[in-house]
């Protein structure tokens, strides 16, 4: 196969030492294109790229009005409301690269008439170690998002988790809450409840030891264009229940995760939480399905593999 000569452009490598943000995962698939092989990358001081790829929400500045059949654009949206503006821009690339079907076919219904290749992404094994789950001690819940009131369901998952101690079912139970920004004003947790807040950004090293803490991660998340959340906790070995939705549903399986329904409902998750706790060795072999499905199928040198196949697929090498 011939090396296909790219040139990428609005990177941000270095952020992946940050847990949050689409720059971590652009440096992710950088170096796993790079140990793919097939790919040679060219600095700002050469000028003589095949093509250009570049990352992020589509910009008109990107490429002209007439489009540019060396430009591929790597870009998600996590909303089925078309963004103002994207449409126009996106039909200028030669190819959109996005990393879900569910966003593959959001782009269609809005309007977009370029190539669209899917290419999902993965997880790291050694950057995310698995850690065995055991029924010692807590059994642990854990949420996360960019802040409370967001679309990864973490208001619902706080709320339906105080009401379920408050009333006694998960006596012994505790919820992990992890958010960029702090609680939603006027948001009160009744006094005795086991809930530990973590705010702000941590190390890597901190992000996925804190991950190894829980056994499983509530997910109610009202779209994502792929999700990665849920399969770098797979990864660590802890199991996952999650909105069966949107991008999220690449990597979703029964007997690895466990699905909710869309738009899930205060009783469902509810229900399906008070379920988890008085079933916790299904959710500890869930849990080790999933890490073993993760790491045999999701991990990103097999998302650069694929990733380089359909590249080379797609610009005609």
């Amino acid at each position: 196969m011939e090396p296909l000569v790219m040139q990428p452009c609005v990177t941000s490598r270095r952020s992946k030492i940050l847990h949050i943000g689409y720059g971590r995962v652009e440096a992710h698939i950088f170096d796993a294109l790079e140990a793919a092989g097939g790919l040679v990358w060219l600095d700002e001081t050469q000028f003589g790229w095949d093509y250009r790829l570049w990352f992020g929400w589509p910009r008109a500045w990107m490429v002209g009005q007439k489009g540019a059949q060396d430009c591929v654009i790597h870009t998600m949206f996590e909303s089925e409301t078309e963004p103002h503006g994207w449409v126009d821009v996106l039909n200028r690339f030669a190819l959109v690269w996005t990393p879900s079907q569910w966003c593959r076919e959001m782009f269609i219904e809005w309007g977009v008439r370029r190539p669209i290749m899917v290419s999902g992404y993965g997880a790291d094994p050694i950057e995310f170690p698995y850690r065995r789950r055991t029924l010692d001690g807590q059994f642990t819940f854990m949420t996360l998002g960019h802040d409370v009131e967001g679309r990864k369901g973490v208001a619902q998952t706080l709320e339906q988790f105080a009401l379920l101690q408050h009333k006694g079912e998960l006596k012994d139970a505790k919820l992990i809450v992890k958010t960029q920004k702090g609680l939603i004003k006027g948001l009160k947790v009744p006094e005795g409840i086991s809930i530990e807040f973590i705010f702000g950004t941590m190390s890597q090293e901190e992000y996925a030891a804190l991950l190894q803490q829980a056994h499983v991660l509530v997910y109610p998340q009202a779209a994502e264009g792929f999700g990665l959340i849920p399969l770098e906790f797979m990864c660590t070995g802890g199991a996952v229940a999650v909105t069966a939705y949107s991008g999220c549903l690449e990597y979703l399986r029964d007997g690895c995760s466990y699905l909710l329904p869309k738009a899930v409902s205060d009783g469902d998750l509810s229900e399906w939480m008070v379920w988890a706790y008085r079933n916790r060795a299904d959710v500890l072999a869930t849990a080790e399905r999933g890490a073993e499905y993760v790491h045999s199928e999701w991990t990103w040198s097999l998302a650069g593999l694929r990733a380089r196949r359909l590249l080379h697929e797609h610009l005609g090498r």
